[in-house]
């Protein structure tokens, strides 16, 4: 197989042969994997906080002041 020092595998670096795009085994594209769903579920979880934090305050606003 023919490797490619310039496309180094994103996980441990190794250079990636022939058609490999996200990894250099099995092992390296689980973990891209892996980084990639916490990193949605990280902006998910800040996305929900976000409407949530809007939602007490437009709450809060219709209450009366004791």
């Amino acid at each position: 197989m023919v490797e490619y020092p310039d496309r180094p595998c994103p996980v441990c670096k190794a250079p990636m042969t022939g058609r490999q795009r996200t990894g250099c085994s099995g092992r390296c594209r689980a973990e891209a994997s892996r980084k990639r769903k916490a990193e949605f579920d990280r902006g998910r979880k800040r996305k929900v906080r976000g409407l949530l934090e809007e939602a007490i305050e437009v709450l809060g606003e219709g209450e009366d002041p004791p």
